[in-house]
């Protein structure tokens, strides 16, 4: 692989980042077909039903330059070409119909059920090639959340938390707003909360500061299912996430299996028109402890995505710590000390021995704040 192979491979992953989070179930793709080093096209997977990005670049070209230029040239993709029917027929077969000479893609598929099926092309003679080594690393990472959706059947969890520069997240009196600049909070709702399909919080957040848990400043695009880990159903009839439930904001109440159908009926007949936006899941409860496995593996065939974002306080995050259920933390760091307070993270069992590694992907100075993204690296596992 080339230096020019890598530079139009990057440019596929871009276009894939500019739809991240944005096609629901299906991974984002890029991708570019070039000839004589010339750009033909370039597309996005824009969702479920929509074109494939390898075939909806082949569209473009042909209607722009026709099908002979098509032929012979170079495909440039982020992520394996598929090869099964779903909603759309596979990519692998428009590549031959086309006569593509080369298809050069940044990451083998994490679904089991298209992983190296693009291998057939080699018995219509057509030339395949791949990153290896760190080069390879920038594409692992974007698709690790569609490998955990795919292979663990659970949400890509994201962790965010906004703390001091001493690791608090409350003062000393229990006040928490805000820790964070009015900059940092925006960029908050425009690179997670708008791209994300769930978002989740416990009981003791909404009883503390009755957030409204919405997408503030930017254009919502994707249903966005507040989730509420809420085990004995104590949540007020009168609190912001549930009179500011509706089709775009549904609510999916999280409470134990011991909560009784009566209570819950109750609970629900006493929302009035907003029932119909409302839900309770009931999940087993083990040591006074919902299990949040299970809770994920059911919140993940509720949401139209594979993306979830947990802002929560330290009860909820050190027990998807403590399971192991975190993949990627953004730390939203004020550059203020205060005295006293509570941190986000109260796991006494992981000492200096078995400390959690994160590993860093971006460190961005905001003024007042520090924005830094990490994935965590379970089993020191690297991405």
């Amino acid at each position: 692989m080339n230096s020019e192979d890598k530079a139009f491979l990057l440019r596929s992953l871009d276009i894939a980042r500019s739809w991240e989070g944005f096609t629901g179930e299906n991974p984002p793709v890029g991708a570019i077909l070039v000839k004589d080093g010339k750009v033909l096209s370039e597309a996005v997977h824009r969702g479920p039903g929509r074109p494939h990005a390898e075939r909806e670049a082949i569209r473009k070209a042909i209607s722009r330059f026709g099908a002979s230029d098509v032929k012979g040239a170079t495909l440039y993709v982020s992520l394996e070409p598929c090869s099964s029917w779903g909603r759309t027929p596979p990519c692998t077969e428009i590549i031959k119909e086309m006569h593509i000479k080369r298809v050069v893609f940044g990451l083998w598929d994490p679904n089991p059920k298209n992983r190296k099926g693009v291998l057939s092309l080699r018995k219509r003679g057509i030339e395949l090639d791949w990153p290896r080594g760190r080069f390879a690393k920038e594409f692992e990472r974007f698709y690790r959340p569609f490998d955990v959706f795919i292979n663990q059947k659970r949400p890509f969890v994201i962790v965010k938390v906004a703390q001091t520069l001493n690791g608090f997240i409350v003062d000393g009196n229990g006040h928490s707003e805000w820790i964070t600049s009015m900059k940092t909070r925006n960029l908050v709702h425009r690179r997670l909360r708008r791209r994300v399909s769930g978002l989740m919080t416990g009981i003791g957040t909404i009883l503390a500061d009755d957030p409204q848990l919405n997408v503030r400043g930017v254009k919502q695009r994707n249903i966005l299912l507040r989730i509420i880990i809420d085990p004995r159903l104590r949540i007020p009839i009168k609190s912001q996430v549930l009179l500011g439930a509706n089709e775009m904001l549904p609510v999916l109440m999280v409470v134990s299996e011991k909560v009784g159908g009566k209570r819950i009926r109750n609970f629900l007949s006493s929302l009035g028109d907003k029932r119909s936006v409302v839900q309770v899941l009931r999940v087993k409860e083990e040591n006074k402890k919902l299990d949040l496995s299970e809770v994920l593996r059911k919140v993940s065939t509720r949401i139209d995505g594979m993306y979830l974002l947990v802002e929560a306080g330290p009860g909820l995050v050190s027990g998807l710590f403590r399971a192991k259920l975190v993949d990627r933390m953004v730390v939203c760091m004020s550059k203020s000390v205060i005295g006293g307070g509570r941190n986000w993270l109260e796991l006494k069992e992981i000492a200096l021995h078995n400390r959690i590694y994160l590993e860093s992907s971006l460190i961005e100075d905001l003024d007042r704040d520090i924005w830094m993204e990490f994935d965590v690296c379970w089993n020191n596992k690297t991405y």
